[in-house]
């Protein structure tokens, strides 16, 4: 069941600040981008500014590009803003920090060597986040 917030403990409290505000800083920026998409998609020709600068061919394939990236950037950013939630949620980080520390034992290394053990941590976080990340970033590389 749920506690109400006075009973919860600091830690706890915290923890589910910086959540709340990480996806708050989301939402944020995601409303900035979706009145930058609304203004990609209702102007269609070239503003007055840019008529001695810029055809309207090339304005258009700008516009068209811009809106993808876009789009494209709303889905990778709400993906990633999903991972970071259920990561924390889940207990991932505690449960990576435990996978390293049997990778250090299994070379011999014991839990007082916490340096050897966060470096294999922050290997094995950026193998993740890489292996996770390389679909985004195809798609962005080939598409954008």
């Amino acid at each position: 069941m749920l506690q109400p917030v006075s009973d919860l403990p600091v830690e706890q409290l915290i923890f589910y600040a910086v959540l709340g505000f990480s996806w708050t800083v989301y939402l944020w920026e995601a409303y900035l981008s979706y009145r930058q998409r609304r203004i990609y998609r209702s102007t269609t020709h070239v503003p007055q500014e840019l008529g001695k600068i810029m055809d309207s061919d090339t304005f258009e394939k700008s516009r068209l590009y811009q809106l993808d990236k876009s789009n494209f950037s709303f889905w990778s950013g709400l993906y990633s803003e999903t991972e970071g939630t259920l990561i924390l949620l889940l207990g991932g980080i505690p449960f990576l920090w435990a996978v390293a520390g049997s990778v250090t034992s299994r070379f011999g290394f014991g839990s007082e060597y916490e340096i050897t053990q966060s470096l294999v941590f922050l290997t094995l976080a950026t193998l993740f986040s890489a292996v996770t990340g390389l679909p985004w970033s195809l798609y962005s590389t080939v598409y954008h």
